[in-house]
């Protein structure tokens, strides 16, 4: 596992080129001021911060990131209205790099998967969690696909 944050796009945006910013801004609705607010929030703490996007293709990066464990540390996955871009290889390499990952998880180096993806069924997005160890994975809400608004579930919700 590598560092604190990481965090991969196989087109990913440079925040440093303004150019790059302006196009990016350019996709946010103009008649949503709270969004671009947002989105130069997000920016500007992105780049006084030094993150970056690294380029890469989803099923290999993560399968990279993944490998080992951490002792004292919890790993986070996370991804956003992403699965449906991948191909079902991708999907099936993520799948199964995270249940590996989960499987070496204990209570001293934690592994989570959080995801903001649309459901099987329904195609509403719903922010999941499964936890390791123990891989116990619940519907923590459900949600727009571009955010608001978001409908906290209370109580286990395991099996949704």
């Amino acid at each position: 596992m590598h560092g604190p944050r990481a965090a991969s796009d196989s087109a990913p945006i440079d925040l440093e080129d303004p150019d790059a910013r302006l196009r990016l801004r350019a996709y946010v609705w103009a008649d949503q001021p709270a969004r671009i607010a947002l989105l130069d929030a997000a920016v500007a703490l992105a780049r006084r911060r030094g993150l970056r996007v690294e380029q890469g293709e989803a099923g290999a990066w993560v399968a990279e990131r993944l490998r080992g464990r951490v002792e004292g540390q919890a790993t986070v996955l996370f991804h956003s209205i992403a699965w449906d871009y991948f191909p079902d290889a991708t999907k099936a390499q993520i799948r199964d790099e995270a249940e590996a990952a989960g499987q070496r998880a204990d209570a001293a180096a934690p592994f989570t998967w959080l995801r903001l993806e649309p459901s099987v069924g329904s195609g509403q997005p719903e922010l999941r969690l499964t936890l390791w160890p123990g891989g116990h994975d619940r519907c923590l809400a459900r949600a727009h696909t571009h955010g608001p608004p978001v409908a906290w579930l209370g109580g286990d919700t395991t099996g949704e």
